[in-house]
């Protein structure tokens, strides 16, 4: 037998047993990434775009929901000294959206609508409503523009929820990441940026995934010109300027199996004299199990800022003397062991019911 021979044998032996060994290998090659897909054009929703229009066999069942919503005391509560009911004239249903939000699957509704001067979303499913958050009056409440998306590839869509900033021409996008929770807030980036004749637009897309991964091109332009690229590949997109327990929330009035947001968010908002106390979890580092739970969890972070200012307080009430609100991480809830939510919910209303007594919302 040649060497050639012995050398082509070889190698066909080699092919042999490796399509044996391996019969499926395109079995095991990573998935295509998903495609990038546009987030926001800030080149149209400079006030020149509409809505998508809401079902009206759906808009009376979003009333009736809103409105009862509204008389309820807590809300009136968290609301302050504004009316967040001002009688049918002031309501307004915005837009309508098709999408899964409280559950994967679903072929849901949601409506963005507004309320005097408060603005919100109820999810509606066969004619039902099923879920309910509001964007109390205040700083953050007047969304004037929706879209949704799923961005984490999770099966639930996600809301992107546009406004204008202190009623300027300068437009802002909220990304709520949609949790069985209700809606948590991701971060922020500005959308039309406008000054006498200078316009600044934003395009963003995203690549849905865990984590998303965002990107954000920026135009120009003069006047009523053409726009013109100005930067590419802006990075990080989403920011967080607000300390924790301080950014835009969308309250969840349906929930049932977690304590209600409103209460709880109307109780930190009596601790006026403990607004600097902040977090003591640090939500992008979270340190173990519970923490990341709490972090992922908009109720619980919700009910840990309120524990960690209610811990403070409590502390100060019984030495009478003042503690530094900065080093919120000494009155910290120890997690450490407790694995599932509703272990470290079940702690947060204890210790919180022990530092408040009658004031604790539980």
């Amino acid at each position: 037998m040649s060497q050639q021979t012995k050398i082509t044998l070889t190698l066909s032996l080699i092919a042999l047993v490796g399509t044996l060994i391996y019969p499926h290998r395109n079995a095991f090659a990573r998935p295509t990434p998903a495609q990038s897909s546009a987030l926001f054009d800030g080149r149209v929703l400079d006030g020149k775009i509409s809505l998508p229009g809401p079902s009206l066999a759906d808009t009376p069942a979003v009333e009736e929901e809103v409105k009862r919503r509204a008389q309820e005391p807590y809300l009136k509560t968290f609301a302050g000294t504004t009316k967040i009911e001002q009688g049918a004239k002031d309501f307004e249903v915005r837009a309508g959206l098709p999408g899964s939000f409280t559950r994967p699957g679903a072929a849901q509704k949601a409506f963005l609508y507004r309320l005097g001067l408060s603005s919100g979303l109820v999810i509606v499913d066969k004619g039902a409503v099923v879920g309910h958050y509001s964007g109390v009056a205040g700083e953050y409440a007047h969304y004037t523009y929706a879209s949704v998306m799923d961005v984490n590839a999770d099966g639930l869509s996600d809301f992107i929820l546009s406004r204008n900033v202190e009623d300027s021409e300068e437009i802002e996008a909220y990304v709520f990441e949609m949790t069985p929770q209700g809606p948590r807030f991701s971060g922020a980036t500005p959308v039309f940026r406008s000054s006498q004749r200078e316009s600044d637009a934003y395009v963003a897309t995203v690549r849905p995934g865990s984590p998303p991964q965002y990107q954000r091109d920026c135009y120009h332009r003069t006047g009523e010109g053409q726009w013109v690229t100005q930067a590419t590949a802006q990075r990080p997109l989403l920011e967080n300027k607000q300390p924790a327990g301080f950014e835009p929330k969308l309250i969840n009035l349906t929930a049932t199996a977690n304590p209600n947001q409103g209460k709880i968010q109307v109780a930190l908002d009596k601790l006026t004299a403990y607004a600097d106390v902040g977090s003591s979890i640090d939500y992008a580092h979270p340190r173990n199990p519970g923490q990341r739970i709490v972090a992922a969890d908009p109720t619980l972070r919700l009910m840990e800022l309120l524990d960690t200012r209610a811990a403070v307080y409590a502390h100060e009430n019984a030495t009478k003397e003042k503690t530094d609100h900065n080093k919120s991480g000494k009155y910290a809830l120890s997690l450490q062991g407790l694995t599932r939510p509703e272990q470290i919910r079940a702690a947060y209303i204890k210790r919180t019911r022990d530092s408040l007594g009658g004031m604790s919302p539980y």
